[in-house]
């Protein structure tokens, strides 16, 4: 991804933030939030929690509903961390990006990326990042959109530019803010590409699972 598109997908998810969760059930069809509850879980499995890529803070809810340890939100936008952090004041919110976690080696126990590891600059630098901060035995778990290349993609992706379109103009009387997210999900690899890519890395385990006829999977690397 290059730095232009980057730039414009946190712009438009800065204007859509207030917005961007009944986007998501939309575009989902009601999947998003099962998806999530199921990875929030991994939760219980340590003390220090990381969510890479927070945005309105959704996620961290849920990560509240299933661990009582420190729950740190790292977003490269103030005002998505500002946001945030005013409707969620149990996480700690960090300005930071994928790339360079702000974190010591061997520090955190789990991180997160819930749908937003699509969006990240560099996915290969974001997981040696990952690599380096967790815990021995930490778990890095991402849940994100798949990009299987069958004619049911470009039709999902259709879908996503109306609805797009269809919230933008109803909600912020603005252009289709959701232009962004289908260049980025058009960017990605398939699944199969990143478990390679993590395994080469030195994850010790590496597995995935996917879901809505391939066009989402949940991985989970462990250190």
């Amino acid at each position: 991804m290059d730095k232009e598109l980057w730039e414009d997908i946190v712009r438009s998810i800065e204007i859509l933030k207030r917005i961007y969760q009944l986007g998501n059930y939309v575009i989902s069809l009601g999947t998003i939030q099962v998806l999530r509850k199921k990875i929030a879980k991994f939760a219980t499995h340590g003390k220090q929690i990381v969510e890479v890529g927070s945005g309105p803070g959704t996620f961290l809810k849920l990560l509240r509903e299933n661990s009582s340890g420190m729950i740190i939100g790292l977003d490269p936008s103030i005002s998505m961390a500002y946001f945030s952090h005013s409707k969620y004041l149990f996480a700690d919110m960090i300005i930071g990006v994928a790339e360079a976690l702000p974190f010591k080696e061997n520090s955190i126990d789990v991180i997160f990326c819930a749908f937003s590891f699509r969006d990240f600059f560099n996915k290969k630098l974001f997981l040696e990042e990952a690599f380096r901060v967790l815990k021995r035995d930490g778990l890095l778990v991402i849940l994100e959109t798949n990009n299987p290349r069958k004619t049911l993609t470009r039709i999902f992706l259709l879908f996503i530019m109306a609805i797009g379109y269809f919230l933008s103009k109803l909600f912020l009387s603005r252009k289709n803010l959701y232009i962004g997210l289908v260049k980025s999900i058009n960017l990605m690899k398939p699944v199969e590409y990143y478990y390679e890519l993590a395994k080469r890395i030195g994850f010790r385990c590496v597995k995935y699972e996917k879901f809505l006829l391939d066009h989402a999977f949940i991985m989970i690397a462990i250190k």
